[in-house]
């Protein structure tokens, strides 16, 4: 009870980190950078959960494994996922859980978070080979608000280091900050708030979950967002949003922030209701946006009932070596469907022939019945002609009496 009560506090603790992250993202129209204190929270509390009553499993080195190595299983023979790429070419990290951070984070960058958990969870026996009864992924309630909680991150832009030091150790303190190209200098407007390192094997403390960042000079809405630098040959391209410049050039940019102020300047009014209108288009958006996700989050739940229901089936028929995996159970299960289809051509084909052999054999007896019908008739046909005879014989006899007398 202990365990089901922590797990259900760390859950409204992530809704709560959730919404600041967005309604933050919103209200200040910048990423989310190394910098920001619920970032940390988020990390730490996603990453109890992922290790909440996970099951103790060693690899053939003796290396015990981690959340990391459940979620490569769980996307292998799916697609390449990126991700794992990125995070195998990174050579500081040493550990399957600094791996595991280094993927959330990844994730995280370029909006990929519950697509990628979702994708792991799709088997519920392969989650059952790695989590205990407790985990909160074997519970559909909780499953499915977990992820329709992690969908609304994919609105959220992150800025992230893309090689941060430290993550076999702990999740990098909000004081870290992403680097510009060439520098190790903090994004302009972005004031350093000391945090302390969490530790993501004890649940996270709900009371430190939210805290407000000190106001900072308003951004210029023109100027390029900081993205972190490139430090390696086996950097992906970096997740830091930017403004277009495909179709302008440097003069269209430099003169971009004069043009807005003096056409603000000139119909204020006419900015604002455009601004309401673009806020309302969003609005709509991001309902649909919901609705699709609460669908998504649907039928990943009912897809994970049809497999369970599988192999309840399949347990039920009692079928020698039938395979626990999900794949190797659906491939066990086509063989024996393709055998017993095969057989049950077989036997109707056999019944068939039956089925002729009994039609031929109705036939005779039909042919036998006439024919015994026939013979009936003209049995009595001759013996009505004897019948006639006898009654001739008699007359003859008679007259014959009476000539003699």
């Amino acid at each position: 009870m202990t365990g089901t009560t922590e797990v259900l506090r760390v859950l409204a603790d992530l809704r709560a980190t959730v919404r600041v992250l967005t309604h933050g993202d919103r209200d200040r129209g910048r990423p989310v950078t190394d910098g920001s204190p619920e970032l940390l929270a988020l990390c730490a509390r996603l990453e109890f959960l992922l290790q909440f009553d996970l099951k103790e499993k060693r690899s053939l080195w003796g290396q015990r494994q981690d959340y990391w190595d459940f979620l490569c299983q769980g996307l292998r023979g799916r697609h390449e996922h990126q991700g794992i790429t990125h995070v195998q070419h990174l050579p500081q990290l040493r550990t399957p859980l600094g791996r595991g951070r280094a993927l959330l984070r990844y994730c995280l960058a370029r909006g990929q978070l519950a697509e990628t958990l979702q994708l792991c969870l799709l088997d519920p026996q392969a989650t059952r080979a790695w989590y205990h009864a407790r985990s909160p992924f074997l519970d559909p309630r909780l499953c499915a608000d977990l992820l329709a909680c992690l969908y609304d991150l994919d609105g959220v832009a992150f800025c992230l280091d893309p090689q941060p030091p430290g993550l076999d150790a702990g999740w990098p303190p909000s004081t870290a900050r992403s680097p510009f190209p060439g520098s190790r200098r903090s994004p302009p407007g972005c004031q350093d708030q000391p945090s302390q390192a969490v530790d993501a094997r004890q649940p996270p403390d709900a009371g430190s979950r939210t805290r407000e960042e000190p106001a900072s000079p308003e951004p210029d809405p023109c100027a390029p967002l900081p993205c972190p630098a490139p430090q390696g040959p086996a950097l992906q391209p970096s997740t830091c949003p930017g403004p277009d410049t495909s179709a302008t050039g440097p003069g269209d940019h430099a003169a971009a922030p004069a043009l807005r102020a003096q056409a603000g300047a000139q119909d204020p009014g006419g900015a604002e209701a455009e601004a309401a209108g673009l806020r309302q288009a969003l609005a709509g958006v991001q309902a649909e946006l919901g609705r699709v996700r609460e669908q998504l989050v649907t039928l990943s739940s009912q897809h994970g009932a049809l497999l369970e229901g599988l192999a309840q089936a399949l347990a039920q028929l009692e079928l020698p070596g039938t395979p626990r995996e999900g794949p190797e159970m659906l491939e066990h299960l086509c063989a024996y469907l393709v055998e017993a289809r095969a057989s049950a051509q077989r036997r109707e084909q056999e019944l068939r022939a039956r089925e002729d052999e009994l039609s031929r054999c109705q036939q005779d007896v039909q042919r036998l019945a006439q024919a015994e019908h026939e013979a009936l008739a003209r049995e009595q046909a001759v013996r009505e002609e004897l019948g006639q005879q006898r009654e001739v014989e008699r007359e003859v006899k008679g007259r014959l009496l009476e000539l003699l007398r």
